[in-house]
């Protein structure tokens, strides 16, 4: 856990220093990669040490196959250590599963997931969403054809 929380202390003190991108990977990178080094380390020993079956034993192997992608983060700014921004994006659509087991049909289930996943792209992208859809479903019946749209 040590390990882990010095990733973040590392990461928010980055971050807080307004680099530029180049300057930011360069001093995450430099900064990181012996923290990594030594977390690999140890997640291989316990892997020789405990039994791959148990909770312990499951997550280290999964860390050390997952390895190659936890590291690219590294190399893009916009990246972070963790996942946390996709879990909060999803978490209202795991909040109401259960009413969408009410969609009436497999076409009313993919076409409320196709809503929501354009409600969370205008959010994450810094948009009102409502404004965003009323934009879209005025222009998009006037597209002649996806590029046409592209460029509006």
């Amino acid at each position: 856990m040590k390990q882990i929380e010095s990733l973040y202390r590392i990461e928010r003190a980055l971050r807080d220093t307004g680099l530029d991108s180049r300057e930011f990977v360069d001093q995450r990178r430099e900064q990181v990669q012996p923290v990594l080094t030594k977390f690999k380390s140890w997640l291989e020993k316990k892997a020789n040490t405990i039994p791959p079956q148990s909770a312990l034993g499951k997550a280290v192997n999964y860390s050390l196959n997952q390895w190659e992608y936890l590291v690219h983060y590294l190399d893009l700014p916009e990246l972070t250590p963790d996942n946390n921004a996709a879990e909060r994006a999803i978490r209202p659509f795991v909040l109401g599963r259960k009413n969408w087991l009410f969609s009436g049909s497999p076409a009313g289930a993919e076409s409320s997931s196709a809503m929501y996943s354009l409600i969370e792209t205008a959010k994450a992208n810094g948009l009102d969403p409502h404004s965003y859809l009323l934009n879209l479903f005025e222009k998009a019946p006037l597209a002649e054809s996806e590029k046409a749209w592209a460029g509006r």
